[in-house]
């Protein structure tokens, strides 16, 4: 799914998501066997989905991909934040180029953003905004923070009523008011994260275009 994700637009106009979804969900169900293999068009082929040419460049196996999350401690090489998705620094539909040199680790959210463009230019854009990117960082890192204060005063509040037997002890009122500010707080980080997020698709997006058209 996260392949498809971030598969060329083509892909998506021939794979409605709902139908791949579907099998997914077949394969968890175990009502499909798992195929043998993690290359992504011999997956897709093997749930019902001829690629052809569309996507034949993009080689990666499961053990690849592996390989580069445990080289860049499932770190980002973009933003810092936490990442999961392997990239083509040179997109591999232009470049062809499926070795370890052409390949890092990028959060979706980047791997998205970056899409097409040049890893250069990318790079570049990127560099301009290193105090943003730092943010992000610290928002990502306060947010897992209180999400995990908020699990333990949940699972704690849940343990007194049990004991207790009473929902309405006055014994679990402390704990309802924590989560209330806790979710407050939450709430509110989670809305200043996500305007930094716009705010640096906006530049990126914006200058990348600016460059096109320069260029063009």
């Amino acid at each position: 799914m996260q392949n498809f994700a971030t598969s060329p637009a083509i892909v998506h106009q021939v794979v409605p998501l709902s139908a791949l979804a579907k099998q997914v969900i077949l394969l968890e169900d175990g009502e499909l066997p798992l195929p043998d293999t993690g290359v992504f068009n011999d997956v897709m082929a093997y749930l019902g989905f001829e690629l052809g040419s569309l996507f034949h460049q993009n080689q990666l196996d499961y053990t690849t991909r592996q390989l580069i999350r445990e080289k860049y401690q499932h770190t980002c090489q973009y933003c810092g934040r936490r990442g999961d998705s392997v990239d083509h620094k040179d997109p591999v539909f232009v470049s062809q180029d499926n070795s370890l040199a052409n390949l890092t680790l990028a959060c979706q959210e980047c791997n998205r953003l970056k899409g097409d463009m040049p890893y250069a230019l990318f790079q570049r854009l990127n560099a301009q905004i290193k105090p943003l990117n730092q943010a992000l960082v610290g928002f990502e890192n306060t947010l897992n923070n209180l999400q995990q204060m908020i699990n333990t005063n949940r699972h704690t509040l849940a343990a007194q009523q049990h004991l207790t037997s009473d929902p309405s002890a006055p014994v679990l009122e402390p704990f309802r008011r924590k989560a209330k500010d806790l979710q407050f707080v939450y709430d509110s980080v989670q809305s200043d994260y996500q305007k930094r997020i716009q705010l640096r698709h906006d530049f990126i997006v914006s200058n990348a275009l600016v460059h096109q058209r320069y260029q063009s």
